[in-house]
């Protein structure tokens, strides 16, 4: 199992594709083709890698539970940390 950070450091969602909000609810913009909402939430909730959404202050927007069983804490932990408090120094 791996953990994925914010492959593109500075790059918005909307750079990307898509976006997260504050809630950390993704949305994709693929113009009515490809994988709908439901899927990509599927993809990020059973994903044995642990996927992080951050934005480029550091914040922690949310963390799939494979995420949490890495590092052995809750969503709310991880996202109150951020990623500063997620690096080893």
């Amino acid at each position: 199992m791996g953990l994925h950070m914010d492959p593109e450091p500075g790059a918005t969602g909307a750079e990307r594709g898509g976006s997260v909000d504050a809630g950390g609810h993704m949305s994709r913009s693929h113009g009515g083709e490809g994988l709908g909402r439901e899927a990509y939430r599927a993809l990020y909730d059973n994903s044995p890698d642990g996927v992080l959404f951050t934005i480029p202050d550091g914040r922690v927007l949310a963390a799939n539970p494979a995420a949490c069983e890495i590092l052995g804490r809750s969503e709310e932990e991880i996202r109150a940390l951020g990623r500063q408090g997620l690096a080893d120094p």
